[in-house]
């Protein structure tokens, strides 16, 4: 059985991987947002944490949720 180091290595490099800029206008042009979790449940009931960053500044926030509905995350 192969390990996960094994598979993470299996292919060779590709020297095609250019990066590219992402442009942004201004303050909150762009933003990242993700949920992690299913975590341990806190005692007030939360077990995911959404996080919003923003590209231009880095700032983030975060917010524990009791689930992951649209209607927690608003």
């Amino acid at each position: 059985m192969k390990t996960y180091r094994e598979y993470q290595f299996q292919d060779s490099l590709k020297k095609n991987n250019k990066l590219h800029l992402i442009l942004v206008e201004g303050p909150w042009d762009k933003i990242d947002i993700d949920i992690i979790g299913s975590l341990l449940v806190t005692e007030q009931g939360n077990r995911y944490i959404v996080i919003c960053i923003d590209y231009m500044m880095k700032w983030a926030e975060a917010k524990s949720l009791s689930n992951k509905s649209a209607r927690q995350i608003a």
